[in-house]
């Protein structure tokens, strides 16, 4: 029996890699980081699977060794941090809102500090109680804020297909959940436990579904031009963008690297990410809007925006 939950494991895990490799290759492709994010979230899941199979196959009772079982909570302790890491970002990158800078330094941190400690907690404390409540803290904590993106910003979504693909992935997380919560204890539970010796597969089986259902969508989207459609509009609109930047920056005298800063504020890019995105200091940044306003005879963003689009 534990042989053929054993092979359903690795089924499923092939699955998941499919989707990995193929959120790679889009994201070489089209260079977007929305590809990436959901690569990472995929893996961090896969992580988790890996523990869960060496669970359900008893491997630490066969191999004898604690290391062992130390190795597959450290698969966990990884799987925590990739997500805490991606998740929060995918989702953003979903419907376009830009996560600002405080919130990806918080989910960072808590990415590298929160499953080490854990680790330490667990391992070199015995206290495991803590470490556990460490473990499904950031769980409970990534998904949530996930779920509260979606929320907030579900009414914004004007394209059907990624409602569509939202709704559907929605209902599988909030049916998959309380089956994957039953999973971690129900073998401890007393008669039922001797039902599931192996556990009910509910994290190999919301691990399948997810990611059989990426792929199918992957599929739907990509056979049909909607998405080339869209690059091409975003390609149009960006020339068209890139030649009225021109007009503008030759009409009040802008320098390259003051049209590179118009440029990234007219994305609506903060101060800091205009540091990072042209490496350059926070001084440099702010002397060279004092001189794009004083040239324009703007006071503010918006007003730049505007005279980028009409600049009579």
């Amino acid at each position: 029996m534990k042989h053929l939950i054993f092979f359903y494991h690795i089924a499923a895990f092939l699955v998941g890699m499919t989707v990995v490799i193929a959120s790679a290759a889009a994201y070489l492709k089209f260079r977007k980081p929305v590809f990436k994010n959901y690569g990472l979230f995929v893996i961090s899941l896969s992580f988790f699977m890996m523990d869960q199979t060496g669970a359900a196959y008893k491997l630490v009772s066969l191999v004898g060794d604690r290391y062992t079982d130390i190795l597959l909570k450290l698969l966990s302790a990884v799987g925590y941090a990739i997500m805490t890491y991606s998740l929060p970002r995918f989702m953003h990158d979903i419907f376009g809102d830009e996560m600002d800078e405080k919130r990806k330094d918080l989910f960072s941190i808590l990415a590298l500090v929160l499953p080490v400690s854990a680790v330490i907690l667990y391992y070199t404390m015995a206290l495991w109680v803590v470490a556990i409540l460490v473990f499904n803290g950031i769980l409970i904590g990534t998904v949530v804020y996930a779920g509260w993106v979606v929320q907030k910003n579900a009414g914004t979504l004007q394209d059907s297909t990624k409602r569509d693909i939202i709704k559907r992935f929605k209902v599988l997380t909030l049916t998959g959940i309380p089956f994957i919560l039953l999973d971690m204890v129900v073998e401890k539970m007393p008669v039922v436990g001797s039902y599931f010796p192996y556990g009910i597969f509910a994290v190999p089986t919301f691990y399948l579904l997810w990611n059989s259902l990426t792929l199918y969508y992957a599929f739907k989207y990509f056979d049909s031009d909607k998405f080339s459609s869209e690059e091409l509009k975003n390609n149009t609109s960006e020339n068209d963008g890139e030649t009225a930047m021109n007009a503008f920056a030759e009409r009040y005298g802008i320098t390259s690297r003051e049209k590179e800063v118009v440029a990234l504020i007219s994305k609506g890019l903060s101060y800091n990410r205009i540091c990072e995105e042209l490496v350059i200091s926070m001084p440099t940044v702010k002397s060279h809007v004092y001189n794009i306003y004083q040239k324009t005879g703007v006071k503010n963003r918006i007003e730049l925006i505007n005279k980028i689009k009409d600049p009579r």
